[in-house]
C-alpha cells in the first residue's frame, strides 16, 4: 500500500491534467513556520459529486524516499476547495522532512509540491492572514523553490567567551572583599583595643575604692568613738553593780528622829 501511495506521489507531484491541481503549495514549493497554519487550496473539475479525501505526506528527510509517513485529513467529504493545516511533524520525524498534500477522489489523486517547514524565516517571508475560525490566526509562509535549513535562533557562546565575559565581575568581586577586609580587621582590632582599656581602667578603680587604706581623720573619729563606748561601759557598769547603795540626804534622816 505504501508502495502505491510513494509511487503516486513521484510520478504525479504536479498533476498533467490543468483542470485537476494543487493551488497552494504553488508549483515553486512554499516554507512555512512550524505550527502556523497554512491554507491547502485546490482545483478539481473532474471531482464533481464525488467524495474527496484529503492525506498528508512527509518524508523522513534522510535522503531517500523509503520511509514516510501519512496522517488523513478529510475522509469522504464533499470537496470543500481548501483546508487549513496546521503545520506539524509526523510521527516525530525532523523538519528536514518534506510535506506534500494528496487529494484522492474516486480512483484518481493529484499530489502537491513540497511543503518545507521552518523554525523561522528569511527576511523575504510573505505573510498572510486565514480565518478558519471566528477567532482570527496568522498564517507565515514563504513561496521557494528550494529547501532552505534555518540556523538555530541562539548559538551558545564558546567557553573561552562565557570565561571573559565573568573574568571582571570576579576580579571586582576579589577586589572588593579584600578591600573590606583590610578596612574591617583594623577597625575592629581598633575597637575592641578600646573597649578593653576602658575595661581594665574600670576594674583598677574599683579595686582602689575597695581597698583604699583609713585616712588620719578616719583613724581619730575611730579612736573617739571606742573612747566614747568605754565610758558609756563603765557608767553602766557603776550603776548597776552589786555594792551600790542608795545614800539620802543627811538633812532628811535628822528630821525623821
Amino acid at each position: 500500500m505504501y508502495a502505491a501511495h510513494i509511487l503516486s506521489l513521484v510520478c504525479t507531484l504536479i498533476s498533467v491534467n490543468a483542470n485537476n491541481e494543487f493551488l497552494r503549495p504553488p508549483p515553486v514549493g512554499l516554507d512555512a513556520l512550524i505550527f502556523s497554519q497554512v491554507e491547502v487550496k485546490w482545483r478539481c473539475d473532474d471531482c464533481g459529486t464525488s467524495l474527496i479525501s484529503l492525506n498528508v505526506w512527509q518524508n523522513k528527510g534522510d535522503g531517500t524516499d523509503v520511509d514516510w509517513a501519512e496522517e488523513t485529513l478529510l475522509n469522504d467529504v464533499s470537496d470543500p476547495g481548501s483546508y487549513n493545516w496546521t503545520t506539524h511533524t509526523l510521527e516525530g520525524f525532523p523538519l528536514s522532512g518534506r510535506v506534500h498534500f494528496q487529494l484522492v477522489f474516486g480512483d484518481r489523486s493529484i499530489s502537491s509540491a513540497g511543503l518545507n517547514l521552518k523554525n523561522s524565516l528569511s527576511s523575504t517571508t510573505t505573510t498572510a492572514s486565514t480565518s478558519p475560525t471566528p477567532t482570527s490566526s496568522t498564517t507565515s509562509y514563504s513561496e521557494s523553490s528550494t529547501t532552505i535549513f534555518s540556523t538555530p535562533a541562539s548559538t551558545p557562546l564558546p567557553s573561552a567567551a562565557a570565561s571573559t565575559s565573568t573574568s571582571p565581575r570576579n576580579d571586582t568581586l576579589k577586589v572588593g572583599l579584600g578591600v573590606g577586609l583590610g578596612i574591617g580587621i583594623p577597625f575592629l582590632l581598633l575597637v575592641g583595643g578600646i573597649a578593653g582599656y576602658f575595661a581594665f581602667r574600670r576594674r583598677i578603680k574599683a579595686q582602689d575604692v575597695m581597698y583604699e587604706p583609713a585616712t588620719e581623720k578616719d583613724v581619730v573619729t575611730a579612736h573617739n568613738a571606742d573612747r566614747q563606748i568605754a565610758e558609756l561601759s563603765s557608767v553602766v557598769a557603776e550603776l548597776g553593780g552589786d555594792g551600790w547603795q542608795h545614800e539620802l540626804p543627811e538633812s532628811v534622816g535628822t528630821t525623821a528622829r
